[in-house]
């Protein structure tokens, strides 16, 4: 008689191990009025001073070093914010992917790397308008871009820094910013179905606010030299949670 094979459970992680806990800090220090920058250069912490050595110390788990309750995963609001903020990117990537189609791109290998980049810049804003005229907030997105531009691949070579590999998919300073100007230019349409308008504005505005201080340090299109600095500074002590400053209505 044929056996059925036994699945294998997924191993389970105690409390000194929280590999989901960026989504849960990134979403709780911002409706606390604190400044969810501090989970990005946390991350280019890691990457850029831990890199290969080994389970973290349980004293550099995220909930300890960005301050946030131990129970954050508790909050159902706040799980409800998290999934919200993956639905939204997971509808961006759709549409961007959507508007290759619709308008009509030609395949990368048929390109060259100036217009391959030129084609993925107007299926960012194709997404952007389809989130728009659906009343989908735009954090998600912001979330995805900033985590892909902290997380992406970086080499020191001899001569100069370089990214690996010339990619047609770059997370550069200009992507980010033409996200930045669309949350920031039409806060109101990205929020409306948010139960209270007003307040829903004035975070999308700080936030885009600053994810544009963040992207304005890099002295080029590529934002990895940034996070590489931010990276070797940073320590768990310059990663307490943070005011979110005041941004006035447009």
């Amino acid at each position: 008689m044929r056996q059925t094979p036994e699945l294998k459970r997924a191993p389970r992680h105690d409390d000194a191990h929280r590999d989901d806990e960026q989504p849960y800090a990134w979403a709780w220090l911002a409706a606390n009025g604190r400044s969810p920058d501090t989970v990005l250069e946390y991350l280019a912490m890691l990457k850029y001073q831990r890199l290969g050595q080994g389970p973290l110390d349980p004293a550099l788990q995220p909930h300890r070093v960005l301050g946030i309750p131990e129970n954050v995963r508790e909050d159902k609001a706040l799980a409800e914010q998290v999934a919200w903020q993956f639905n939204g990117a997971m509808f961006f990537l759709l549409c961007h992917e959507v508007g290759h189609l619709v308008l009509q791109h030609r395949s990368t290998a048929d390109v060259t790397t100036e217009r391959s980049r030129h084609q993925e810049g107007e299926a960012d804003a194709f997404a952007l308008e389809m989130m728009r005229s659906v009343g989908q907030p735009a954090d998600g997105v912001l979330f995805y871009f900033l985590f892909v531009s902290v997380l992406g691949t970086y080499h020191a070579l001899e001569g100069g820094d370089k990214l690996k590999s010339l990619s047609t998919h770059p997370v550069s300073t200009d992507r980010i910013q033409t996200l930045i100007w669309h949350v920031q230019t039409h806060a109101a349409d990205f929020v409306r179905v948010q139960a209270d308008l007003e307040a829903a504005q004035r975070y999308y505005r700080a936030w885009a606010a600053l994810a544009d201080q963040a992207v304005a340090l890099a002295g080029d299109t590529v934002v990895q030299r940034v996070w590489r600095a931010l990276g070797r500074r940073a320590t768990p002590d310059s990663l307490k949670p943070r005011t979110l400053p005041a941004v006035p209505m447009r």
